[in-house]
């Protein structure tokens, strides 16, 4: 009767101090450690909007803010969080060299920004960092290289402002002979 008592005890002292929305039953030791996330690294990245703004959008781990918090020996919330969005037109953008930058301060809990009247016919890449202070930046990481259409290559329907990727159609010999279950010579 003990016995009884004990689990029935044990799972009373879980379910007080545990949603039971986290609570799984009947999980296997493979799926406990897993975590439910959508993406596993920190990512960022832009798209184009129109010739003239474009949208940068960001993921930021946990294990990141930790990290970050910890090098500066403050909180996540109390860091200052910033986007550098630099015109690298014509550059190879390397050691933070671009032709200019813009600097926004981004409020907490916000994973993207729309950036608007900007030059068309530019390329464009972002950085996300943080600083204790104003003047401070410290670049977490970058995102990808955009190019903004100009306006007359839109009006005129103009398929060499866009740069596409040629790919290689043509069926390998190993194809034929690849049955789901053996290779046939």
């Amino acid at each position: 009767m003990s016995g009884q008592f004990k689990r029935s005890m044990s799972f009373s002292l879980q379910s007080t101090t545990k949603p039971f929305l986290f609570k799984r039953k009947g999980t296997s030791d493979l799926t406990k450690n897993r975590t439910n996330v959508w993406v596993h690294s920190d990512q960022a990245f832009l798209l184009v909007q129109s010739p003239t703004s474009i949208v940068m959008n960001w993921v930021i781990q946990k294990e990141t803010r930790d990290m970050v918090a910890l090098h500066f020996n403050e909180s996540w919330r109390r860091l200052h969080k910033k986007i550098r969005l630099h015109d690298v037109t014509k550059l190879i953008f390397s050691n933070g060299y671009s032709n200019r930058f813009i600097e926004v301060e981004v409020p907490e809990m916000t994973d993207n920004w729309h950036f608007h009247q900007l030059d068309s016919g530019c390329s464009y890449l972002a950085e996300f960092g943080v600083g204790e202070n104003k003047d401070q930046f410290l670049p977490l990481f970058r995102t990808n290289t955009i190019d903004t259409p100009t306006w007359s290559s839109l009006a005129q329907n103009e398929p060499s402002s866009l740069d596409w990727k040629q790919v290689n159609l043509g069926i390998d010999q190993w194809q034929d002979q690849f049955s789901a279950y053996t290779i046939y010579e």
